[in-house]
């Protein structure tokens, strides 16, 4: 990531490879980005925690805001949106015990137990 470019919005049209949209023109920006925050706050009454989160991450992947981190930033309100309404905050798992989260039972049960119930790690002995 170039250092000039990151934490600013994109100053260049891009296009998401893969998607059937566009996101909007860069110099439309600052007023795009307004939209989906307004739209979580209105639709507070009517949806479900769970629905207001997704459409907000939705709707900012859209609008593609950065060069890059659009993903990361997304999924970020997505968790931010969840953790807002009591949801447990998301467990960061390491790299290294990632196969034993994805399948429980397997690899490293004491891993996977604490992945599934958020029980701390055991202290390591000295």
């Amino acid at each position: 990531m170039d250092p000039d470019e990151a934490g600013r919005h994109r100053r260049e049209n891009v296009a998401i490879s893969g998607a059937g949209t566009t996101p909007p023109d860069h110099v439309h920006l600052p007023e795009v980005i307004a939209e989906p925050m307004a739209c979580y706050g209105a639709e507070a009454p009517s949806l479900h925690p769970m629905g207001r989160a997704c459409r907000l991450h939705t709707r900012c992947a859209g609008i593609h805001p950065f060069l890059d981190g659009n993903g990361r930033t997304g999924r970020l309100l997505l968790k931010f949106g969840l953790m807002r309404e009591g949801f447990s905050p998301p467990a960061i798992v390491e790299t290294a015990d990632r196969l034993a989260c994805q399948t429980p039972g397997a690899g490293r049960p004491e891993i996977s137990g604490r992945w599934i119930t958020g029980a701390p790690a055991p202290s390591a002995a000295v």
